[in-house]
């Protein structure tokens, strides 16, 4: 226990003392502190802006030999140049299909196809006011955001929220709805142990309520009143509370930022008691050089049961390195820690992965991810997953 806690407190100190938080972390290598200037959503991620799209195109994808900096063309806009929209509207889509083959350390391996994600997002501006939504379907899983409760397929909607715009140059954007929630550093990747347990993953761990971004310039902050989760019923298993995070760029290369998050649950859905959450870290991304950027994160974890009267303390973070040697492919591993409470046993993980964003829109993943989880007894599994993804964005 004592290791995690010095580790922890280290962490954060030096983090604290000298980010961005975007569904693509690693982007801090091109020098952008604001997500707002490619993404509708302040916290990154989602539905791109025409600039967004421009970058994408621009320094994303492979470029087979072209000049850096060649101009993105009509290839950057919705359906490979098929559509531009007025001013006033943003879309957009994703279809993400995987692979996914798990092998335990006893027992018998399985594999499945996934499609992950076929989502149709869109926001409406008229003036300073926002309109954002999204619709999709999962062929499994998605409970958490789903509104049909099939026993295979789902539709979802992970995103519909309502905004306004505010200051001289709308620097602040009040949102209310079902929304991403603002913690850590935001990716995609979602069966990472800091976003499953901090609830901050983009998958399905979206909440209602109202939130309060602020980004102008090094600095971006994000404040949210957490309403629960609609989709889950009955009322009882929704959390409510706080979660919010600020950060600072040091310099294009550089950015650090901390998170908080609060809730009560009147029964949660793993203790199926009530429980009061917390978590509490530090983020950071650094990009010494263009072809490297360092990305970690460390959140203090503690659970209150009230009812039965226990406590845990604990603590999740990770450590990730993304290499991208030539433009458009890139490699990297992850190493990741989960101690639900440093008395017991401690889950570790380490990813290796391999991205090519091959075409204009579009993606192929490969991750090998090797996890050794503990049990409340003591005991340890060790799981190998095996994950190839295809993404499409529209």
């Amino acid at each position: 226990m004592k290791v995690f806690v010095f580790l922890g407190t280290l962490f954060l100190a030096l983090v604290v003392l000298p980010v961005r938080a975007e569904a693509y972390p690693w982007m801090i290598r091109h020098g952008y502190v604001q997500c707002a200037t490619c993404h509708a959503d302040p916290a990154g991620g989602g539905l791109l802006t025409p600039y967004g799209r421009a970058q994408g195109e621009i320094l994303m994808r492979m470029r087979y030999g072209q000049a850096p900096g060649a101009e993105p063309g009509p290839m950057a806009e919705p359906l490979w140049g098929a559509f531009t929209p007025p001013k006033a509207l943003l879309i957009g889509g994703d279809v993400r299909s995987a692979y996914v083959r798990r092998i335990p350390s006893e027992g018998e391996s399985q594999g499945r196809f996934i499609l992950m994600q076929a989502d149709l997002q869109a926001q409406v501006s008229v003036g300073r006011f926002r309109a954002n939504g999204s619709m999709g379907y999962v062929s499994e899983g998605g409970n958490l955001a789903a509104f049909t409760r099939a026993a295979e397929g789902k539709a979802v909607s992970r995103l519909h929220w309502l905004g306004v715009d505010f200051g001289k140059n709308e620097e602040w954007l009040v949102r209310a709805g079902r929304m991403n929630v603002p913690f850590g550093i935001r990716s995609i990747e979602h069966t990472m142990f800091s976003r499953m347990e901090t609830g901050s993953d983009t998958n399905t761990g979206q909440q209602y309520g109202v939130s309060a971004d602020y980004h102008r310039g090094p600095v971006r902050a994000s404040l949210m009143g957490i309403a629960g989760n609609f989709a889950v019923s009955p009322d009882d298993f929704r959390a409510r509370g706080y979660t919010g995070l600020a950060e600072y760029a040091f310099s294009p290369t550089l950015a650090a930022g901390v998170s908080t998050r609060m809730t009560y649950h009147a029964r949660d859905l793993t203790l199926l008691t009530k429980a009061i959450r917390h978590a509490h870290g530090a983020f950071v991304r650094y990009s010494p050089a263009r072809s490297i950027v360092v990305s970690a994160e460390w959140d203090f974890l503690h659970t209150s049961q009230p009812t039965p009267g226990r406590t845990f303390f604990g603590g999740v973070g990770y450590a990730s390195v993304d290499l991208e040697p030539v433009q458009g492919f890139h490699l990297g591993p992850t190493l990741e820690v989960l101690a639900r409470d440093f008395d017991d046993g401690a889950s570790y993980g380490a990813w290796a992965s391999a991205w090519w964003f091959f075409l204009p829109h579009a993606d192929v993943r490969f991750d090998v991810i090797q996890q050794s989880l503990a049990s409340p007894t003591g005991s340890s599994f060790k799981l190998l997953t095996a994950i190839g993804q295809v993404h499409v964005y529209l």
